[in-house]
């Protein structure tokens, strides 16, 4: 990684498979208990965040549940492409070889060989890998 941030804090993992590479600014965040489990051989674009909770509760005024992931996990297969501004949260799990779109929010689970795009993000292709050659 070039430029970025690591956050890892009140008992977070961080892991990351060899061979991956990233464009400017990814931030990895595991906090109260969560991990991020990076495969090998990814590629990621630029201002890519990996966030395993919102840091603050969000709760429902009526139980004083919380509603939103607290020390989520995030796994990233090998071989994954995670595009331009791509953003993964608590839960979210991506295939081997998938490439995820420019943009995409990422909250479960993504199967491999898929590329998936949109807010959350959703299999548009399946069965398909990447390569690093700019060949047709």
């Amino acid at each position: 990684m070039q430029t970025g941030y690591l956050g890892v804090a009140m008992n977070g993992t961080v892991l990351i498979g060899e061979d991956c590479a990233a464009g400017t600014w990814a931030r990895l965040d595991a906090r109260n208990g969560g991990s991020i489990r990076v495969g090998v051989d990814g590629l990621w674009g630029t201002d890519v965040n990996l966030i395993t909770d919102d840091m603050h509760a969000i709760r429902d005024v009526e139980s004083g549940r919380r509603t939103n992931v607290f020390g989520g996990r995030i796994i990233v297969e090998r071989h994954v492409w995670l595009c331009d501004e791509v953003q993964l949260t608590g839960g979210a799990h991506v295939g081997a070889d998938s490439v995820i779109g420019m943009g995409a929010l990422v909250r479960g689970p993504l199967p491999p060989g898929s590329v998936c795009v949109g807010s959350p993000a959703r299999p548009t292709r399946r069965g398909v890998t990447w390569t690093h050659d700019d060949l047709p």
